[in-house]
């Protein structure tokens, strides 16, 4: 009896230091207090509706997640958009300076519209959309940033 209780409590004390992901709702930050929801006509011919979640550090710590709630035709879902430092490095060695925590936002909403255009379904993304350096530097010509 007493092995059993050993193992139980030691299976409860792994379990109080085993680290969780973070919950993915609950550690967003840099939201507006009030939601706006915002419309998107893509080149496809759909439209859709997008809201600003937030953004957080990526899971891998490779970067910054910035989270959308996206609707198209009644269904719902959150696209994340992943900007990688060594991208976002990248980048700035291209536009020789730092890209700015606004320019950061943008190219998150550009990125989003580039998969809008090219969607043909609307399916849950599994994993977070990745913007390389050149087309984060080629958001950045499109908004005259560079």
């Amino acid at each position: 009896m007493i092995g059993f209780a050993k193992a139980l409590f030691q299976r409860f004390k792994t379990a109080l230091h085993t680290p969780s992901p973070p919950d993915p709702h609950t550690s967003l930050r840099g939201a507006p207090a009030r939601a706006r929801i915002k419309t998107y006509s893509a080149a496809t011919g759909y439209v859709y509706q997008y809201v600003f979640r937030g953004y957080r550090a990526s899971f891998d710590a490779s970067g910054t997640e910035y989270v959308f709630s996206v609707t198209r035709n009644g269904q719902t879902h959150p696209i994340a958009i992943l900007l990688r430092d060594a991208d976002l490095q990248q980048c700035a060695a291209l536009i020789a300076r730092p890209v700015l925590n606004q320019e950061r936002y943008a190219l998150s909403k550009m990125t989003l519209f580039s998969v809008f255009d090219q969607a043909t379904d609307f399916d849950p993304l599994e994993t977070p959309v990745a913007p390389t350096a050149s087309e984060m530097h080629s958001h950045l010509q499109t908004l005259g940033r560079t």
